[in-house]
């Protein structure tokens, strides 16, 4: 990387209103200490109350998403107690509000399982994406979920639009991944 893209990437960072951002590994003790760099620039940004909350919420449970699903390990696979993961986070503030972005590495093959729960939370009205989240807290757990399968619907509760998600196809040295981001308007 030449030296002076780095201030390219920062002047990109700043036009696009990013507060925080980071990319790299992933684990427990990582996204706890994201968590209160956020808070501490929430609240140096005068974001308090239900908004501050609202972002912090789907804050965690994005980078939740990362340490429990990216498929880019830093670790071994086995060292499940300790597992570093690879991905992405952003916090900022645009024309409509504050959004929440995260991005990692996921299979292929999981790409239509996914479309096939984010697509009906995306056309959800609040008052349908607050009793989905009833009736999952009630409800089994889904068998591919390593929570309690609330993530989605959670950052969609918190978001004031539609959540929306992409995959992008990451060319050759993907092999059979592909990247996906999550975004939500707060």
């Amino acid at each position: 990387m030449e030296i002076n893209a780095l201030n390219t990437f920062n002047q990109a960072a700043q036009n696009a209103g990013v507060l925080f951002y980071y990319t790299g590994g992933f684990s427990q003790s990582i996204v706890t200490a994201m968590s209160d760099m956020l808070k501490h620039k929430l609240q140096a940004n005068g974001v308090t109350g239900s908004t501050a909350r609202k972002i912090f919420s789907a804050f965690v449970e994005m980078a939740q998403n990362v340490v429990h699903y990216s498929e880019d390990r830093v670790t071994d696979a086995d060292a499940v107690d300790r597992e570093v993961r690879y991905g992405t986070m952003a916090v900022g503030v645009g024309q409509a509000g504050y959004f929440v972005l995260c991005g990692n590495s996921v299979a292929r093959a999981r790409v239509p399982v996914l479309r096939e729960r984010l697509d009906p939370i995306c056309q959800m009205t609040t008052q349908e994406i607050k009793e989905a989240y009833r009736q999952q807290l009630r409800g089994a757990t889904d068998a591919d979920s390593k929570g309690a399968g609330l993530g989605f619907l959670t950052v969609a509760r918190e978001a004031t639009s539609p959540i929306e998600y992409s995959f992008v196809d990451a060319g050759e040295t993907a092999g059979d991944h592909v990247s996906f981001y999550l975004k939500a308007n707060i």
